[in-house]
């Protein structure tokens, strides 16, 4: 199990490397870009997928030593529901305010934080214990406390999810700066 975990780990890490270094080769505009004022740009959905693990894994990282937390019914239902919301792509309001993406952040900024708080959740992995594999030491605003596995299960499907988004708003951030070029070069 722990090598499963371990190469879940590095899949995170490489998946998450492999957008970014796809998003890198946009123009700010198209990084900016949003199809409705109400939509998030490109930019702040990788903003919200670093939060969001930020979020989650943070109360463990910067607790010194991640300490077992119970879990109760809500935890067991939980994880199910969220899995279910984030694989089908169902909307959902951000269920924390940690997570809420304000768009000032650089997509250098992001690539460290990420790269960072993959390192960390690397090397914790690598520490785990027969003993300790199975702790739920995480935390989820929805399911409550969550197992490393459960957290490395939510984060790669919360990045197929928004990978998805990202594709979506891309196209439609391309299409839009050619139509602007287009019409620009009409102009007389």
């Amino acid at each position: 199990m722990l090598a499963e975990l371990q190469q879940q780990c590095a899949d995170l890490d490489r998946r998450s490397r492999a957008l970014l270094d796809e998003l890198a080769h946009l123009a700010p505009r198209e990084l900016s870009f949003k199809p409705h004022p109400r939509s998030w740009s490109i930019l702040e959905t990788v903003q919200h997928l670093v939060l969001a693990e930020q979020d989650v894994i943070g109360n463990a990282r910067f607790a010194g030593t991640p300490t077992f937390r119970r879990r109760d019914l809500r935890a067991f239902l939980g994880y199910p529901a969220v899995f279910l919301v984030l694989y089908y792509g169902v909307p959902w309001p951000v269920p924390s305010a940690g997570m809420i993406p304000d768009g000032r952040t650089t997509l250098a900024e992001l690539r460290s934080q990420w790269s960072d708080l993959h390192g960390w959740l690397q090397r914790y992995v690598d520490r785990l214990t027969p003993a300790t594999i199975k702790r739920a030491v995480f935390y989820h605003p929805l399911t409550g406390p969550i197992t490393v596995k459960q957290t490395l299960v939510l984060s790669h499907i919360h990045l197929t999810c928004h990978t998805r988004q990202i594709g979506r708003i891309k196209q439609l951030a391309l299409a839009n700066a050619t139509s602007a070029a287009y019409s620009s070069s009409q102009q007389p």
